[in-house]
């Protein structure tokens, strides 16, 4: 099933996505997912009265007691400086103000909102962690719909929410390659291995149970984005044990500097195994944890958002915005604070769901509800959104396996209850 955006897509966002309507945040640490969702409907072909019907319902209800704030008029004042903006990364203040100051320079003619992104992600490469990674999820939505006032949103939200987990060298291409040791492939089964390697680390652990008294550990996400910073702040001295091996794998390395000389690299194939990997580990984990787990879900819609981001940046930032990336994930799973055993079993390419189901809907079944329905949770649609997008998307490699994108279409058709376990005879 191909995609086909909607043209009611653009004038929407402007009527229910502007900046000055509503707070890029509520209730202190939820994020305003407005923007994300629609273009998410919008991408499978919703109609202007359906995206209108998702904004109103959006606007207006109430998630985990909160509801979408108004913009900040107050907290807005003048960045007249490089320096005054940087001065704001993390503070969690003035996103008008930030909004503005980007603003003005795209109405100056001197730069495209896409140069925007070019120019400033290397400020805030370093710190997509912050508000579990939101702050990036809302840019990489926001290049993928084009949308010049949402791609200045999504920028200025990885100001505003900037949250380091540490840094690692600089990057220099040449020398990396040549400092490269390892000969082996870049798989999507080394993001489960370190995913696993997260899960059993002590020292997660131990920080994770001094901060139980402060925040005590729920699957509320304002409660996982405050225990993710608190982990960021105190765990940036080992993070670095998980990054080493991959800063001198010889493939995830020798992918940013395939045909840089022409502006090319091979990112897609790096991002869709790390995507796979991610995936991977939302499919077999979810059933253990419940698939709304918050932290799982984004890993995939997140992965999807840095494959939008990739395709603007330099050879070098890319493999930066790739490695910080990896940083995030890895505090953000840390952050779950659950360390029963789980089961990860073989992997999307292999699985063969013909045998544990009665049936496998296409791909139509969940959308087709999307549709009919007042479906109001972005998370969902975002999911089956991506699911689509990952077999023939021009930011991934295309998928032409019939197992893996049988794997896709039962991750999709659970988002809504779509499958029926009985076994075939």
């Amino acid at each position: 099933m191909a995609m086909q955006r909607s043209p009611a897509l653009s004038d929407s966002l402007k009527q229910w996505a502007d900046r000055n309507l509503f707070h890029m945040e509520k209730g202190g640490y939820l994020s305003n997912h407005m923007s994300h969702g629609l273009i998410a409907l919008g991408n499978l072909g919703a109609s202007e009265e359906r995206l209108n019907n998702f904004g109103a319902i959006y606007r207006s209800q109430r998630v985990y007691g909160h509801k979408l704030e108004q913009a900040q008029d107050y907290d807005k004042s003048t960045i007249e400086s490089l320096e005054q903006l940087l001065e704001l990364r993390g503070k969690y203040k003035n996103f008008l103000g930030i909004a503005e100051y980007f603003k003005q320079e795209v109405d100056s003619g001197s730069i495209t909102a896409k140069g925007l992104v070019q120019k400033y992600l290397p400020y805030v490469v370093e710190g997509m962690s912050g508000r579990l990674l939101h702050p990036m999820i809302t840019l990489g939505y926001a290049l993928n719909a084009e949308d010049d006032d949402l791609i200045i949103d999504g920028l200025t939200y990885m100001v505003y929410g900037y949250l380091t987990t540490g840094a690692h060298p600089k990057i220099d291409l040449d020398n990396m390659k040549s400092e490269s040791q390892s000969d082996s492939d870049f798989k999507p089964e080394d993001i489960v291995r370190l995913i696993e390697k997260v899960k059993n680390e002590n020292r997660f652990k131990a920080v994770a149970d001094e901060w139980e008294s402060k925040l005590p550990y729920s699957l509320e996400p304002a409660a996982i984005q405050r225990r993710t910073a608190a982990l960021a702040e105190r765990t940036t001295d080992f993070i670095d044990q998980y990054m080493e091996p991959l800063l001198k794998n010889k493939f995830l390395i020798s992918a940013f500097i395939q045909d840089r000389d022409q502006g090319t690299t091979n990112y897609k194939e790096v991002i869709s195994r790390i995507f796979d990997g991610l995936l991977w580990v939302y499919n077999d984990t979810s059933e253990f944890y419940g698939w709304s787990n918050f932290v799982l879900l984004h890993g995939v819609t997140s992965c999807w958002s840095l494959a939008q981001i990739l395709p603007v940046l330099t050879p070098e930032l890319q493999l930066e915005a790739v490695l910080h990336y990896l940083r995030a994930m890895i505090v953000s799973y840390a952050s779950m604070y659950e360390h029963d055993d789980f089961i990860v079993g073989k992997s999307p390419y292999e699985r063969d769901f013909t045998s544990q189901y009665a049936e496998i809907p296409g791909f139509s079944s969940p959308v087709k509800h999307i549709m009919e329905t007042n479906e109001s949770d972005e998370h969902k649609i975002k999911v089956v959104c991506v699911c689509i997008d990952r077999i023939g998307s021009t930011n991934f490699v295309p998928v032409t396996s019939e197992t893996y994108i049988n794997t896709l279409k039962v991750i999709a058709a659970r988002q809504f209850d779509q499958l029926s376990w009985e076994k075939p005879n």
